[in-house]
């Protein structure tokens, strides 16, 4: 069972307050955030949402031509000193979750120290240029169109 289900992210009610007050202020609806900061929290809110919402994590991603979470994790990596790469975690969801929550904090932890990265203007998008997803063997995505072909209506 998910730990951290009912809380995004496994954030400290500090940290908490601190991610809705910046991502309601810099992160876009849509695109690229204009700040460093905000597409820090874009970032690390893709990768909490598609774990909660969909079962996905950094290296387990089948529902795009490419994985945007893996660009998303090296981002993290990158800016954030303390964030433990994602990519490489084969344990449990459970497992996932805690490095997950870890994360979540630290890249709260980083950004309260460190407002001005909330004025540096940003390039970067973090759901561009990853690597192409890779499908189990043993799934098809065109079989239903096959099956579909087949029915009798």
């Amino acid at each position: 069972m998910l730990k951290y289900a009912n809380n995004w992210g496994g954030l400290t009610p500090e940290h908490k307050s601190f991610w809705d007050e910046m991502e309601n202020k810099y992160q876009p609806a849509r695109g690229k955030a204009n700040t460093v900061g905000g597409e820090l929290i874009r970032a690390m809110n893709r990768i909490v949402y598609r774990f909660y919402n969909d079962g996905d994590t950094v290296r387990r991603y089948y529902g795009g031509m490419y994985n945007y979470l893996m660009v998303c994790d090296e981002f993290l990596c990158e800016k954030i000193p303390n964030y433990s790469e994602m990519s490489g975690i084969c344990g449990t969801d459970e497992y996932y979750e805690e490095v997950l929550a870890h994360n979540t904090n630290e890249t709260a932890k980083y950004l309260m120290k460190h407002p001005e990265l909330f004025e540096e203007p940003n390039y970067f998008d973090c759901t561009e240029g990853g690597p192409l997803a890779e499908y189990p063997e043993d799934e098809d995505e065109d079989d239903w169109d096959e099956e579909l072909e087949d029915e009798d209506y």
